[in-house]
């Protein structure tokens, strides 16, 4: 049985671990089904974007929908929220909102 590897790096500033998302079936997962509720690298995935752009993205905008209850804590994002904001922008395309919305 082959046991799934997460790799994990140490964040220098927090010292907390942060996930990173390798795996090919995890990401293939997540693009063909994507769950209500992300966390920052799992939106970075579902979206094509890189997970420091999201964290820009919460600095820069007010209206950018990603709830924290502390500064450093993990970000929940709702992935119809995202959707929506993005839209908004003209961000996505019609093709890749039928992709991330699966409903």
């Amino acid at each position: 049985m082959k046991t799934k590897e997460i790799k994990l790096k140490t964040n220098a500033r927090v010292g907390k671990p942060s996930r990173k998302i390798t795996d090919k079936e995890e990401i293939r997962s997540l693009r063909s089904n994507p769950p209500l509720i992300l966390n920052s690298a799992e939106a970075s995935v579902v979206f094509g974007i890189h997970v420091r752009t999201i964290r820009a993205y919460k600095k820069r905008f007010a209206d950018f929908p990603a709830h924290q209850k502390t500064p450093r804590s993990e970000m929940v994002i709702y992935r119809d929220e995202l959707i929506a904001w993005f839209k908004e922008r003209g961000a996505l395309t019609k093709e890749e909102t039928n992709k991330t919305n699966n409903d």
